[in-house]
């Protein structure tokens, strides 16, 4: 596997999401970002499964200083279950990414856009969804050393972490948004407002979705009564 063709790739990515685009190879596209996000995703596993367990007294110590902070509150299986928890980090990431890409593609068909593919518009869901995941390894890498516990003072690292997941979680929505948004203008000639149209279809969906539970929920409790 040759290691640099992701490096440039990446790079290219990152400098110009435009000129990358334009020059876009779609036939292949699809499978080259998802071999990334699998890649990336193995690796930013792996760090965050070691991590733990070179961490692993610090992290339980830190769910039971928890548990006796908060009277009722218990840390469960999930929390329990450190290091071996971190292989979510994978499963989550990519059953997301899957999702976010098809909820993106299903905009694209309604917006009639021309020479649309589900390939591509997953491929470029992968592409937006990269400098996240980088991001938020490393913000959970510096969790897992500094973990958040209860208590009035809180040490300069754990505050530092705080602030680095906020961060984390930040700058991926800005990546996300600013690689999607010039991908969906290049490939599918979309103008500026179809293409954050398509970007934020996931979350106008999810919004739009728990909307009509919350009513189906409220009507039912009217049927009831």
């Amino acid at each position: 596997m040759n290691y640099q063709i992701y490096l440039e790739q990446t790079r290219d990515l990152l400098g110009s999401p435009s000129e990358y685009f334009r020059s876009w190879d779609r036939a292949n596209s699809f499978r080259f970002m998802l071999r990334t996000a699998l890649l990336l995703l193995a690796v930013s596993t792996a760090l965050l499964f070691f991590a733990a367990l070179a961490n692993l007294s610090v992290l339980r110590e830190a769910g039971l200083a928890m548990e006796r902070a908060l009277p009722g509150f218990q840390s469960g299986g999930f929390a329990k279950t450190v290091p071996w928890n971190r292989i979510f980090f994978a499963v989550f990431w990519l059953n997301a990414m899957l999702l976010v890409g098809f909820s993106r593609h299903l905009t694209v068909m309604l917006l009639g856009e021309k020479d649309r593919a589900l390939a591509t518009t997953q491929a470029i869901t992968f592409a937006g969804f990269l400098p996240g995941i980088v991001m938020l390894t490393i913000s959970g890498l510096i969790a897992t050393f500094f973990p958040v516990v209860p208590g009035a003072v809180q040490s300069g690292g754990v505050r530092f972490s705080i602030w680095v997941s906020l961060m984390a979680v930040l700058l991926t929505f800005v990546f996300d948004a600013r690689i999607c948004i010039s991908g969906f203008k290049a490939v599918y000639a979309q103008n500026t407002g179809r293409a954050v149209l398509t970007w934020l279809s996931p979350i106008l969906i999810l919004g739009f979705a728990c909307f009509v539970l919350y009513g189906l929920f409220i009507l039912l409790l009217i049927v009831v009564r």
